[in-house]
């Protein structure tokens, strides 16, 4: 099993050398209509030589138009483009329920209002660090999380990051660890006596590595146990899923961008980039790693016709008004 550091502290420089790695570019367009439809574009540029393998959610299937072709910046790259037509809003954030892949969800609301109609879209998306037992909050407050998004560099936050991830790592082990245990009938460990040790199974079982036979030495010794070697298996087993698990996690490195285009004129947005009716975001992974990202758009459209029919009575309230004999008839 790999020390958690090491594994977090590679994804981390993976991060910040996107350019030298050669991380994937990703870049999704969706243009909302005023009746509801939209039209969405997912653009991949990098190796996509196993495009389903992905772990951001990519449309591969014959319902969308899909295109491969040449970077025109870097010939050793692919662009794959993706583009479909959808009636409503809630039929693409259908097509976002693949679960084995970074989450995405999409709402949209459309409120009409006499003179004007107004347009709320939200999409967020999923943290995909694996390992959630930890609450991020118990090591980093709000405002010392958004330094690190920011890119506070200091050793402190790093620290901390450092120590949030490699508890959680730990912690979605001993959970497996104990379900096998009560698998197994084995009743001499309960997580009331693993809660009693939990500071020092976390770290020793981070120093053991991959030697399995050393792990169960060390909980049978800590635990007061005689009857572990039974979970030897399972034990094999959990070790591959979490590495598994990073490996995936890992993957996700890449820039994102994602483009919105409204009906009407922006109103609010949580976007440092309006142009027009298009609002972007340009983020890389480390942005929605540990917690989610919404990003939100309001925007107004005038409902000429209302302003018509709104003129038309307010004509015909004053001739009614001042013409006492319209008024009587």
């Amino acid at each position: 099993m790999k020390n958690v550091k090491n594994h977090l502290f590679a994804i981390n420089i993976a991060i910040l050398l996107l350019i030298i790695a050669g991380c994937k570019e990703y870049t999704t367009k969706t243009k909302i209509n005023s009746d509801g439809s939209c039209e969405r574009i997912v653009i991949v540029e990098g190796d996509t030589s196993n495009i389903a393998g992905l772990p951001f959610p990519i449309p591969t299937d014959k319902s969308w138009k899909i295109e491969k072709k040449k970077s025109e910046k870097d010939s050793t790259k692919v662009v794959y483009t993706a583009e479909k037509k959808f009636n409503d809003v809630n039929d693409l954030n259908a097509e976002y329920g693949n679960q084995s892949k970074i989450g995405v969800k999409i709402n949209f609301e459309k409120k009409f209002r006499w003179f004007y109609t107004y347009y709320e879209y939200e999409e967020t998306y999923k943290s995909f660090y694996p390992f959630k037992l930890t609450p991020l909050k118990n090591f980093l407050s709000k405002e010392e999380y958004q330094k690190f998004l920011d890119g506070d560099t200091s050793k402190v936050l790093k620290n901390r990051i450092d120590e949030y991830a490699g508890k959680g790592y730990i912690e979605q082990f001993l959970s497996e660890f104990l379900k096998a245990c009560k698998k197994h009938n084995i009743t001499d460990v309960s997580e009331t006596s693993i809660n009693a040790h939990k500071q020092q199974l976390m770290e020793e079982i981070d120093k053991k590595g991959e030697d399995v036979n050393e792990i169960i030495n060390f909980l049978e010794k800590t635990l007061e146990s005689k009857s572990l070697k039974v979970v030897e298996p399972d034990i094999e087993l959990i070790i591959k899923n979490i590495e598994s698990k990073m490996e995936w996690a890992g993957s996700a490195n890449g820039t994102y961008a994602n483009q919105i285009s409204m009906p009407g004129v922006i109103l609010s947005t949580n976007s440092k980039s309006v142009k027009g009716n298009t609002v972007e975001w340009k983020i890389d992974s480390q942005r929605f790693q540990f917690e989610d990202l919404a990003m939100r758009i309001e925007s107004r459209s005038a409902n000429v016709s209302m302003f018509v029919v709104t003129g038309v009575l307010f004509a015909l309230a004053f001739l009614l008004l001042i013409n006492p004999k319209i008024r009587k008839k």
